[in-house]
Formats: structure tokens, C-alpha cells, sequence
């Protein structure tokens, strides 16, 4: 976390310069799930703050958006990822977040999270409706993944706790149980690739197929807000899946801690767009081109700053 206890001139000086009696004040980044592309991104994020901006930061694993913005709400985190309908929830303080905001603001806002719905090849499911009575993870308890994999299933006229067989899965979890053929599917919120799924499809015992979750975007959209959902399309042959998909898209998006200096989100937003390959090093489909997108956080003040200077 940033420590405030030095003066705050010095603490300008350490965020302009990373210089402060010799010192280094530390950043912490909420990432995401082991083997994720957002934990991939987070670390990635982490070593371009440490070389560009000469700020310490690590990069945190974590449970996904849920955890990440409840790190935030706590002080535990300084800056973390998020999605976007996590996000909403978060800054209006309901739904999970019901009655306790979270002061994130917009740092930027990087890609788009891909709603996976991963089968094995040769499974009779071929669409949301071929989930009923079939054992599913709709992810681990609490995260963002299960938070938008419920959603799904509620719009797909599916009850999560009735129509399916429920387990809550993290990704490591679900990859494995599926391989060994103990559920018949599961949800996985993440950019693509995700280091994990495609390992699996990597496997030579298995082979996966991915499922269209896109049926339901328009519901979620007069739900929940247009801006919130979109339909995208994965790339084919992604994961080796012999068939075109298209799944429920939401954004990831970069926060910061309301709270945290101005200076500091400053050289932070110009540190990752000036080591923006990094970035796409680990997750193709980051980019800072859209980096000022709406989001449901305004911007941080050092944020906005950074984009007025340089117009970008």
C-alpha cells in the first residue's frame, strides 16, 4: 500500500521522481485468479509502474473484480481490476457491495472480458438451454465470474440453484473437473486467451469446445444498462473449439482507490501507455487506445489530468 506517513512535499517528490530519502513507496495491484490473463495483465501492469514510473509495485493474486474492489473497500488495495458490471455495483453500493461503496475511480479502461462457456467436444450442450440438469461451475464463490454467470443463467430462464447442478469452481478447479469428466461445463469470465483454458485445450487427452452465451446480452442490456453488456466474437480456433461462438463481453477496467495521489495515477496512466506493449504481450486484446471509454467510475482526477495533457 502507499504509504501517506511522510510529508507531503516529499511524497509529490516521491511520485514525480520515486525518490524520497532513498526510499520507495510500494503499490499494491488486485489482480485476478491463478492462471488468468487478468493475473498475467496485473504483474505485467506491475513491472511497467516499476520500470517507467520508478514506483515499487506487486501485483496480488486474488480471487477476481469481487475480491479485488473488496481489497480496494478495505485499504488492501491501492489500484485493481475490474469488470464493468462488478464496477457498477460496486460504486452505487448494491448487490453484493449492498450498502458499502467502493471509492474506485477510472484509471483506464483496457479490454474486454469474454463470457466462457467451456464443454468438451462430442457434449450435447449447444446452447444455454442444454445446460438444464447438467452439472456446472458457474465459478468460485463470490467471484466476478459467478457473479456474471448467474446473470446469465437468470436470463436464460435456468435457476442456478434448481435447473442445474451448481458447483462453485475457481478456474484451476474447473479446468481440472472437467478434464476428469466430473461437470459437463463451465463459466469463466476473462480475456482471451486465458493461460488456463488454453492449457487444457492443449492437453492431447481432451478436446473443448466453446458454447455461445450472446442469447442473452439484449436481456442483460434492458436489464441492466446497454452500456454494461455487448456480444463478442471469439476468434476462431481459439482454444482449438471446432465451432464459431460469440459470448456476453464486458470491460476491464484499470481503478485506483479515490484517495490515492493525483501524481501517482498520473504516472502511472503515462507509464502504462508509454509500455503498452507490455500489456499486450500478455493479453492481445489490451489496448490504451481506448483507454478514456465510459466507465462506471469516473475518472481519477491524475487520470483525467494525464489525458488532458497529452490528448490522448
Amino acid at each position: 500500500m502507499i504509504r501517506r506517513a511522510r510529508p507531503i512535499a516529499c511524497a509529490l517528490a516521491v511520485c514525480a521522481a520515486c525518490s524520497c530519502g532513498g526510499g520507495r513507496d510500494r503499490l499494491t495491484i488486485a489482480s485476478g485468479e491463478a492462471g488468468s490473463g487478468e493475473a498475467a495483465l496485473g504483474r505485467a501492469i506491475a513491472r511497467i509502474i516499476s520500470d517507467r514510473a520508478r514506483m515499487q509495485a506487486a501485483a496480488d493474486p486474488t480471487g477476481g473484480p469481487v475480491d479485488n474492489l473488496r481489497r480496494m473497500r478495505e485499504g488492501r488495495a491501492d489500484f485493481a481490476l475490474a469488470t464493468a458490471d462488478v464496477l457498477a455495483d460496486a460504486v452505487n453500493g448494491q448487490g453484493t457491495f449492498r450498502g458499502a461503496t467502493v471509492p474506485a475511480r477510472t484509471v483506464a479502461n483496457l479490454a474486454d472480458s469474454y463470457a466462457h462457456l467451456v464443454v468438451l467436444d462430442g457434449s450435447s450442450i449447444n446452447g444455454l438451454s442444454g445446460l438444464r440438469g447438467r452439472t456446472v461451475s458457474t465459478g468460485a464463490a463470490g467471484s466476478a465470474t459467478e457473479f456474471t454467470a448467474l446473470r446469465v443463467l437468470r436470463e436464460a430462464l435456468l435457476d442456478p440453484e434448481r435447473d442445474v447442478k451448481r458447483q462453485a469452481l475457481g478456474l484451476s478447479e474447473s479446468t481440472a473437473a472437467l478434464r476428469e469428466r466430473r461437470i459437463d461445463a463451465f463459466f469463466w469470465m476473462g480475456g482471451i486467451p486465458t493461460p488456463a483454458i488454453d492449457a487444457l485445450s492443449r492437453d492431447a487427452r481432451v478436446k473443448v469446445r466453446l458454447v455461445s452465451t450472446a442469447s442473452v446480452v439484449m436481456l442483460l442490456q434492458r436489464r441492466f444498462g446497454e452500456s454494461l453488456y455487448t456480444v463478442l466474437e471469439f476468434p476462431d480456433g481459439l482454444y482449438g473449439s471446432p465451432e464459431k461462438a460469440a459470448g456476453l463481453g464486458v470491460a476491464t477496467i484499470l481503478v485506483a482507490r479515490g484517495d490515492t495521489p493525483d501524481a501517482t495515477v498520473f504516472a502511472v496512466a503515462r507509464a502504462l501507455l508509454a509500455g503498452s506493449e507490455g500489456l499486450r504481450a500478455v493479453l492481445p486484446e489490451t489496448t490504451l487506445e481506448r483507454a478514456k471509454r465510459p466507465a462506471p467510475a469516473a475518472l481519477h482526477a491524475g487520470a483525467a489530468r494525464y489525458y488532458q495533457e497529452t490528448g490522448r
